[in-house]
């Protein structure tokens, strides 16, 4: 992997066509974009502080980071989810809460992943609802989510 300039990578994201990725530089306060999967560098973009969660549009054109520090007032809400502080574990990376992390490409509606890292789940949020529809257990500190439209063909 081709250095991002940044301190702390984490969770890269790929466009649709593989030819761009961006990544969230925790450490930095910075996204790198990574053009031309065989260059050398990245573009570096300053964002909020600490950004973590990151996700790409399927043409590779737009970003969007989510901060773990500054509330991002570039965009509006559309709507809010409330997700009740019970059934917390005790490795919940937030004390008391389900500590909701790496929302998936929200480009892919009408549904979108969020893992809670503070109950070992990952949870299926219809959109359109606002409301969870599924809950999946996993492992101990779930960290972000994503989801592939890649299929396997061994059945065939």
């Amino acid at each position: 992997m081709r250095p991002t300039g940044g301190r702390l990578t984490h969770r890269p994201a790929l466009s649709a066509n593989g030819r761009r990725m961006v990544t969230a530089n925790i450490g930095s306060g910075t996204i790198s974009v990574l053009d031309r999967l065989g260059a050398h560098s990245a573009t570096s973009v300053r964002v909020a502080a600490a950004p973590e969660g990151i996700a790409i549009s399927p043409d590779g054109r737009k970003a969007r980071a989510g901060s773990d520090r500054d509330s991002a007032n570039t965009r509006r809400a559309i709507t809010m989810l409330h997700i009740a502080a019970h059934s917390i574990v005790s490795t919940a990376e937030v004390p008391g809460s389900p500590s909701p992390d790496g929302p998936d490409d929200l480009a892919r509606q009408p549904v979108a992943f969020v893992a809670l890292q503070g109950r070992n789940r990952v949870v299926t949020i219809d959109l359109d609802a606002a409301r969870i529809v599924n809950s999946a257990p996993t492992g101990t500190g779930s960290d972000g989510v994503d989801f592939s439209t890649v299929t396997s063909h061994a059945d065939e």
